[in-house]
């Protein structure tokens, strides 16, 4: 049944889609026994959900759905082994899927037209004639055993197994000591989540939306624990705030902090309004069923423990954030909260979305070189400047950017000065999520996608580099430890601190080391702008946009720009220790195409038009 499915569909996928998938008739006869049980657990879950909301615990949907979520998890796992296997598919181009498709059409009714020829139905009559008796003449043999005891033996049976399952996966999700840093591929926009290594949870940005958020955490995080410890917000632009409001009503947020600037579009009000803000009209809106929420406003000086993290602020500094932006491009990235973080003696920097004004403001107090950057404002032409990325020298740089975004991000210009400074540059429009982990002296880097294989770089030859001054010799080989740092006393930034407050606040296994200024309900957001007046909130960088033409006249819709990324498989990759501050010449590597071996359409070079309306 699934190849005769796979057949009669390939003429449609090879015209419409141009890719034709190798692995997928036996990774779907794989996945063919888990779909009917599927099914049934997802009907049982969509039940028990519709119960929740009648009234009943939520631990009775926990419970319920809990074999939909292992049974769908299962199909997703292979699906993906199968997809990051060698020569998966392949790509046809026109005119090649038109011929494809039409091959395709002719085996399909070659092969529907033999086995319409008569005999066939009689023997497969036969087939099931012969089971039939089978089952009987076993029946009968086996007198003692009754349909009760047999219905009580799968039962218990299953119970069993059940709990079996249970334990490995309260097991695998158990926190493991290890500290983790992931870059959600979200589209064009941030989602940041940092998990502690005794279960703390800090999400950064919720990206433009809400469904892919969903998605991406949900595969991270247990059903059973559908909870945030705090959410930032660091600036109220739609890339980063509208995926915040429905997770708001999916997720237990403990806190909530943001800079103390209201945001100009619908996804803010939306936001807001589940905070319980103020309306236009002076009203507090309504609270979550979850709980009032408290919200804080961070400035410079701030600091945050999540678990052994350490999270300092470095922008925007108290008071000078005013309650409405004078623009709704630049005036907004520029109160982007910037957090500095250290675990293990192994430092990292969001620079939400940061632009070239604030890096001279940074530098001057002083800035630390860091291993792991999230790279300012999507890999934009307007922002990390050399002088700003000399000082950090991260060796690995992470650009948050959605595929075919109408903004041109990231720039070429900004590319080539990571590619510079850093030893690994990687983009969740090629790489898919990446989870940075640290686990004592070793960091590991991961990416849930992987970029067209003619341009992966091969691994065998990488090599463990042990700590200076242990006089070991360096190991090679894909079973080696990697181990990264910046030797040296961690560096003190002099940035200006807050009044500190005497006592802490602590929600789970988040610490306020210092507690921010509490916000007061913001009033209602004003009314985005109608059709046709330009909700454009970023600069483009190279002129004219792939294919010709102009930007948009309004902000696309979240499903424009959160166009699915293939799911490859999983890679990993070590980073080694230096053994003095000096680095070697690291060879910027521009010929990688876009993944599923298309390159990038080419972008005309020409002036900057200036901020968009």
């Amino acid at each position: 049944v699934s190849l005769a499915a796979q057949a009669a569909t390939l003429p449609v996928i090879l015209l419409d889609f141009g890719r034709l998938s190798i692995v997928s008739p036996v990774v779907n006869l794989v996945v063919a026994p888990f779909v009917a049980p599927a099914m049934a657990a997802g009907a049982v879950a969509l039940v028990a959900g519709l119960g929740v909301g009648a009234g009943l615990p939520g631990a009775i949907a926990t419970v319920l759905g809990l074999p939909a979520w292992l049974l769908l998890g299962v199909v997703i796992g292979v699906v993906r082994f199968g997809a990051g296997l060698p020569f998966a598919s392949i790509s046809l181009e026109p005119p090649a899927n038109l011929v494809g498709a039409a091959l395709a059409a002719v085996a399909v009714w070659a092969i529907a037209r033999r086995s319409s020829r008569p005999g066939v139905d009689h023997v497969a009559d036969m087939g099931a004639a012969e089971g039939s008796v089978l089952r009987a003449r076993q029946a009968s043999a086996r007198p003692g055993r009754t349909a009760g005891s047999i219905a009580a033996r799968r039962a218990t049976a299953a119970l069993l197994a059940g709990a079996i399952v249970a334990l490995g996966l309260a097991a695998i999700h158990h926190p493991d000591g290890a500290t983790r840093l992931t870059v959600l591929d979200v589209g064009q926009g941030d989602a940041i989540l940092l998990e502690g290594g005794h279960g703390g949870r800090l999400l950064v940005d919720g990206g433009p939306d809400p469904g892919r958020l969903l998605v991406a955490l949900d595969e991270r995080l247990p059903p059973w624990d559908r909870r945030l410890d705090a959410v930032v917000l660091t600036h109220p632009h739609e890339d980063h705030v509208a995926g915040l409001a429905l997770l708001l009503a999916r997720y237990r947020v403990g806190r909530v902090f943001e800079p103390g600037m209201i945001g100009p579009g619908p996804g803010y009000a939306a936001w807001n309004a589940e905070l319980g803000g103020a309306t236009a009209g002076g009203q507090t809106g309504s609270s979550t069923a979850s709980g009032t929420r408290s919200r804080w406003a961070l400035g410079t000086g701030d600091r945050l423990a999540v678990d052994d993290v350490d999270l300092r602020v470095l922008w925007p500094d108290p008071g000078k954030v005013p309650l409405r932006p004078a623009d709704g491009g630049t005036a907004i990235n520029n109160v982007s909260i910037v957090l500095l973080g250290q675990v293990a003696g192994h430092r990292f920097l969001l620079a939400g979305d940061i632009e070239q004004g604030i890096d001279p403001e940074l530098l001057d107090r002083g800035l630390p070189q860091v291993e792991i950057l999230k790279v300012a404002h999507h890999g934009s032409r307007t922002a990390s400047t050399q002088a700003f990325l000399d000082a950090l020298r991260p060796r690995v740089a992470i650009v948050s950017v959605g595929a075919g975004n109408p903004y041109g991000h990231p720039a070429s210009a900004t590319i080539d000065r990571l590619r510079g400074v850093a030893e690994h540059v990687y983009r969740t429009d090629l790489d898919g999520s990446v989870t940075v982990t640290f686990d004592g002296p070793t960091v590991r880097v991961h990416e849930s996608g992987v970029r067209a294989k003619a341009a992966v770089p091969a691994r065998t030859a990488v090599a463990a580099v042990a700590p200076t001054g242990t006089g070991a010799r360096a190991t090679s080989g894909p079973a080696a430890q990697f181990v990264c740092g910046i030797p040296g006393a961690p560096v003190t930034v002099p940035v200006p601190t807050r009044p500190t407050a005497t006592a802490s606040a602590t929600v789970a296994d988040l610490t306020l080391a210092a507690p921010p200024a509490a916000l007061p309900p913001l009033p209602h957001p004003p009314a985005p702008p109608g059709r046709g007046s330009g909700l454009l909130y970023h600069r483009l960088d190279d002129g004219t946009l792939p294919g010709g033409g102009g930007p948009p006249v309004a902000l696309p819709r979240s499903t424009g720009l959160a166009s699915a990324a293939f799911a490859r498989r999983r890679g990993g990759r070590g980073l080694a220790r230096p053994t003095d501050r000096a680095r070697e010449p690291v060879a910027p590597d521009r010929s990688r195409p876009h993944r599923g071996g298309r390159a990038p359409p080419r972008r005309r070079q020409g002036a900057d038009p200036g901020p968009a309306p």
